[in-house]
């Protein structure tokens, strides 16, 4: 990928299209569409409307029907359409959220902060998921 003029060039991988809702769609009815990167399992996804950046991240599964079957890895990215980033969340590799997400309001601004702690606990008995939420607003 490339800059050109200031706005973002895409690869020639092909597209997959989707809804404003993450369903499947046809590229004159989408809202976003996707592109792997040359990087295996990575993507990044732009806004039809103006190919700005939508999404970029790892996906270990690219779900082609519903974006939202999607699984996802490490640190991902979302963007609102004028190019500020929207959401920044991790995962594990069981596609799990870890860390500290953040989520920001249009004008760039942080919105809040989800902390996510996660305790798994096995012993010879049971196996036990704990997970403990500590939200932030600004």
């Amino acid at each position: 990928m490339f800059v050109l003029g200031g706005m973002l060039a895409q690869s020639n991988a092909p597209k997959s299209y989707f809804d404003k809702s993450g369903k499947t769609s046809t590229e004159n009815m989408a809202y976003y569409y996707r592109q792997e990167t040359d990087t295996a399992g990575y993507y990044r996804s732009y806004y039809v409307s103006n190919d700005r950046l939508y999404f970029k991240g790892k996906l270990k599964l690219a779900d082609a029907d519903d974006d939202n079957k999607s699984l996802f890895s490490g640190e991902c990215f979302w963007y609102h359409k004028n190019g500020n980033l929207k959401q920044f969340r991790a995962f594990n590799e069981k596609n799990l959220e870890v860390g500290t997400s953040k989520y920001y309001y249009e004008s760039g601004k942080l919105w809040k902060e989800i902390e996510l702690k996660i305790t798994l606990t096995v012993n010879t008995t049971k196996t036990e998921l704990k997970a403990e939420f500590l939200m932030r607003s600004f």
